[in-house]
């Protein structure tokens, strides 16, 4: 069950995570053993189109999509001793041209996912100040988290918002 949910969480956190131009050639980077049992790697990319996590907060004021022209830095590690590994992603830019119903403003979106073979999470925030196609201006913050641990307990999620 566990790795079922592990599974998950890498497919879920893939799914909302935008492949960068270099990625069209193969995965963006392989994690490379450093010698003190991890295996790292990193990913910059600048003014890359990226989609942004749009849940109940940006759809309670009628935002379906959102897209912004990003700047991103993505961190992968995992242990050469055993099953766990991490990786977190930042991005943040302003709302692209390209953007549905002409939404103009800024957004930043951070998510991690990492497991072991006792513990898994998966959380994400995403922070915006935009500006709607009427001309109401609004900012946000949603977070969101998915863990299950060692003891038993969980899952437990949250996504909560606020729209101001």
């Amino acid at each position: 069950m566990r790795k079922a949910v592990v599974v998950l969480l890498v497919l879920g956190a893939l799914a909302f995570t935008p492949a960068p131009v270099s990625a069209a050639g193969g995965p963006p980077c392989f994690p490379v053993a450093n010698g003190n049992g991890a295996a790292t790697c990193t990913v910059t990319a600048k003014d890359v189109p990226s989609p942004i996590f749009v849940g109940p907060c940006l759809n309670a004021v009628g935002v379906s999509a959102l897209l912004i022209s990003a700047n991103t830095i993505a961190h992968v590690t995992g242990l050469t001793t055993g099953p766990e590994f991490w990786a977190t992603m930042t991005e943040t830019g302003p709302v692209a041209l390209s953007s549905p119903d002409g939404i103009t403003g800024r957004a930043t979106e951070w998510f991690g996912i990492s497991f072991n073979n006792l513990n898994q999470v998966a959380h994400a925030t995403s922070d915006g100040q935009l500006t709607l196609p009427g001309g109401t201006a609004i900012r946000y913050h949603e977070a969101f988290h998915f863990s299950t641990d060692a003891g038993g307990q969980g899952p437990v999620s949250f996504d909560s918002c606020t729209v101001s």
